[in-house]
């Protein structure tokens, strides 16, 4: 028979790097597909060129014009757009072994993609939840804070109200005091109608007693305010727990609906 051979000195050189088109359904060239000793590369770069190794036709058309295309089933498709097809046997341009590994790496592509888009969606679902988590974190802490704070206001509402009973112990033995008092002064009065200096002085402590019986009484009007500023603040604080209660089962329902929705997916 008649062979046609090159020398491998004269051949062009193989490019040290071929950009791989990132069209859906692209597997790779043709040269990396196949094994071979490096000294040989340049003749291989003479056989296949930048003959790219496809899935289907479909993909094999998104190319046409730009690459040298060859789908797995063996149909040939050129840059003028020319299409080769027919028998595996007659047209397939690598050996059963090199179709194997062709089949092999195909079925790892397919692994490889199915395992990226399975990382893509734990990645999701976990940032989905880092989030919500951060968010019911901040909310934990406000209502802490808010607990907090509410617990210090109670504090001071019972520390004021003992300060107000014991004041209002005071002022009722002032009272009883004065009570007597003015009992004294009557007896005094109807027996011994002269007795005017000791009424007198009578009436100057009764004066001193009632004086300090409205500045007592003065003092319970302020902490009286005071005590119904404090509730004022503590209702409002309350306000604040029972809307951040509210946010946090607003955000806790939609964490639910989006988990319903991711498993749905």
């Amino acid at each position: 028979g008649r062979a046609s051979f090159m020398s491998l000195d004269i051949m062009k050189k193989a490019p040290s790097k071929m950009p791989l088109p990132k069209d859906k359904g692209v597997i790779d060239f043709a040269i990396n597909l196949i094994d071979f000793d490096d000294k040989y590369l340049d003749a291989y770069y003479f056989a296949l060129g930048e003959t790219i190794v496809v899935k289907n036709k479909q993909a094999a058309q998104k190319l046409a014009g730009k690459y040298r295309t060859v789908t797995l089933d063996g149909t040939l498709t050129e840059k003028s757009g020319l299409i080769t097809g027919g028998t595996k046997r007659s047209l397939n341009i690598f050996s059963k072994d090199q179709e194997h590994k062709l089949e092999k790496y195909k079925q790892k592509l397919d692994e490889l993609i199915k395992q990226e888009r399975d990382l893509n969606v734990k990645i999701s679902n976990e940032k989905i939840n880092i989030m919500n988590e951060i968010k019911i974190k901040k909310l934990d802490e406000k209502k802490t804070d808010i607990e907090k704070y509410i617990g210090f206001e109670m504090c001071a509402i019972d520390g004021y109200t003992k300060e107000i009973e014991q004041i209002q112990g005071i002022i009722s033995d002032k009272t009883k005091i004065l009570e007597s008092l003015k009992c004294k002064l009557v007896s005094i009065k109807e027996v011994i109608p002269d007795f005017d200096i000791e009424t007198h002085n009578c009436h100057k402590e009764c004066a001193v007693l009632e004086d300090k019986i409205q500045q007592e009484k003065a003092s319970i009007d302020i902490l009286n305010a005071e005590n119904i500023k404090k509730k004022d603040e503590v209702a409002k604080a309350e306000q604040i727990l029972t809307e951040k209660k509210a946010e946090l089962q607003m955000i806790e329902a939609e964490l639910e609906v989006e988990i319903k929705n991711l498993i749905q997916n």
